[in-house]
């Protein structure tokens, strides 16, 4: 039996025990201050205690967060949903200000004495935090400092800014369709319409919704720019040299993964445009335009139940194990899942998990197979956040931003591997390549397209060079001509479109979409080649390390290693091979 709407009694069972837990927390921070002047002693049963007691009150308020979150996103409007989680977000940055005192403490240990810990069998579990603490020493700062610190965090609203302008007061535009009717655009709706099978459709409705964020480019471009500012401040006073090496040293990566990427992925744009030729063939364009990259090669508009859907995302799950297969169906059946759009329910996608209990799973599945992709792609990030918190401690379950997005790309190939596998139809089979190359491209071109934007954003102002909404739009515009070639005819309003990409708030993100991406090829392929069994067991070794190890060294569990330009080429190999079959698909009759 499907169940198709979260169980959230699996976290609270009512309101009145979510309230009683949050009693429980404040009691929780209470106890933590008391470590205050304490952490400084060298004395390891009050660190233990300590690191038992952060855990702990980690532990509640990650579950206290997942259900408010849940609810929230349930039902936006209910006044009971919208106060809990305000509450919650505010308890967070309470705490922030309230236990900076432990990063100055616990930094001013020596060296020697938490190298000492280390090897101690009482602190095993805690070896990656104390990893953690002797490696940012260096950008460690004074009490008041991290305090303050800690309190602007709250007044860097750029995000939530953009969120609003961009999601609920800016108007999207309208476009007159084939029947001269006027259809209203929206951000839930602009990609569908790109879709249309009429090219003039396409133009208009590109026109008519990137002209609105014409409108605002100024102030997007100062938004923009202002929160760039923002974390180049914040990099330089917790002493790093720049915004990228404060990220990447975070997340225990080398910043030349973010120029390697680029550099692959970026001379390897002669394949993106060949797939555009063949797209601009096929539909038969005199010109292929910037409205024209998100168009299918069929204009049938075919529908899927969430039932045969689920059934064939299970299908595609067989290569990775019964176990997997299992996990699935429990999911489906015991509401880890809440699948379809309803009033006052939030829009998109994700999964969200707290440790002790299952994930779970926001889709709005709306019967066309890019969201029964969706349902496979977020089992990914579900089953590694499963495997990973049912084998490691808390304090080291929670894996890196860096390999968020193997698990469920992976999972996508997979399921596009099913469906082609699974269909004789030719026209059918087009249409499901297309779908994977279209995948690559937003996931691997256009990811390090807008990577290479971010990185002369933040080059330039941290050079003290003042940028202006034109220079952004020239730079966005001269990266697109390198990675498109004269295969795209640009139009004029898409100078803007970088404006509409919300992930550039989220500093250096993109760039692990293509390394993620690059890394699921490699894997999803392994996968689909594994015999006897033997390279599945160190892919779920691989899901199941959480952030005991560095990223890199993980993926080279899953045997991949993303510093190699060899992986590279296997990612692109499968691009190429795809593009070929489709290539020899258009062909026949």
């Amino acid at each position: 039996m499907i169940n198709t709407n979260w169980d959230l009694s699996h976290l609270y069972t009512s309101n009145d025990e979510f309230l009683s837990d949050f009693e429980n927390a404040k009691k929780m921070l209470k106890n933590i201050e008391k470590f205050k002047n304490n952490l400084k002693k060298n004395d390891k049963k009050i660190l233990l205690d300590y690191f038992k007691a952060d855990d702990e009150i980690s532990v509640t308020l990650e579950k206290l967060a997942v259900y408010a979150k849940c609810k929230l996103d349930d039902d936006g409007k209910n006044q009971e949903n919208l106060k809990n989680y305000q509450m919650i977000s505010d308890f967070f940055s309470n705490i922030n200000e309230r236990l900076a005192f432990a990063k100055t403490e616990l930094s001013s240990l020596s060296n020697e004495f938490l190298n000492e810990l280390k090897n101690d069998e009482d602190f095993k579990d805690f070896d990656r935090v104390i990893d953690y603490i002797l490696r940012n020493k260096a950008h460690t700062l004074s009490e008041d400092k991290e305090v303050l610190m800690a309190s602007l965090s709250g007044f860097q609203a750029q995000d939530d800014i953009y969120s609003n302008l961009s999601d609920v007061e800016m108007e999207h535009g309208s476009f007159i369709d084939e029947n001269g009717e006027e259809i209203k655009l929206s951000n839930g709706t602009y990609a569908s319409f790109l879709k249309s099978p009429s090219q003039e459709i396409r133009k208009r409705v590109m026109k008519a919704f990137l002209a609105e964020y014409g409108k605002l480019n100024i102030t997007f471009a100062m938004l923009y720019l202002s929160h760039v500012k923002y974390i180049n401040f914040l990099a330089k006073e917790k002493g790093f040299e720049s915004a990228l090496d404060m990220y990447t040293y975070r997340e225990e990566v080398s910043k030349d993964i973010i120029y390697k990427n680029i550099e692959n992925v970026s001379k390897k744009a002669n394949l993106l445009q060949e797939y555009f030729e063949l797209k601009k063939e096929f539909l038969k364009l005199d010109e292929f335009c910037s409205c024209d990259i998100s168009a299918g090669f069929s204009d049938k508009k075919e529908s899927i139940s969430y039932e045969d859907a689920v059934n064939n995302v299970k299908n595609s799950f067989a290569p990775l194990g019964s176990d997997y297969v299992e996990m699935f169906e429990k999911a489906v059946k015991e509401g880890w899942i809440d699948a379809l759009p309803r009033d006052k329910k939030a829009s998109g996608g994700y999964t969200i998990s707290a440790f002790g209990s299952h994930p779970y799973i926001l889709l709005n599945f709306d019967g066309t197979e890019s969201w029964a992709s969706a349902i496979a792609h977020e089992f990914g990030h579900a089953m590694h956040s499963y495997y990973s918190e049912s084998t490691q401690p808390y304090s080291k379950a929670q894996y890196t931003i860096f390999v968020a997005e193997v698990a469920s790309l992976t999972n996508e190939i997979l399921y596009i591997n099913y469906r082609l596998q699974n269909e004789t139809d030719r026209l059918k089979k087009i249409q499901i390549i297309s779908e994977f190359l279209q995948v690559f491209y937003l996931n691997v071109f256009d990811a390090s397209l807008l990577a290479e934007f971010e990185l002369y954003a933040h080059d330039e102002l941290q050079k003290g060079v003042s940028l202006t909404a034109e220079e952004l739009n020239n730079k966005y515009l001269e990266l697109n001509k390198k990675y498109f070639a004269n295969k795209v005819v640009l139009t004029d309003e898409y100078v803007y479109n970088w404006s509409r990409k919300h992930h550039i708030f989220r500093d250096y993100y993109l760039y692990k979409y293509s390394t993620g991406f690059v890394s699921a090829s490699v894997v999803a392929q392994k996968i689909m080649k594994d015999k006897n069994g033997e390279y599945l067991k160190k892919y779920k070794k691989f899901l199941s390390l959480g952030g005991s190890i560095d990223p890199v060294s993980s993926l080279k569990v899953a045997e991949v290693d993303i510093l190699s330009n060899d992986t590279y080429e296997i990612a692109f190999n499968l691009f190429e091979d795809y593009l070929k079959e489709l290539k020899r698909l258009t062909k026949e009759k």
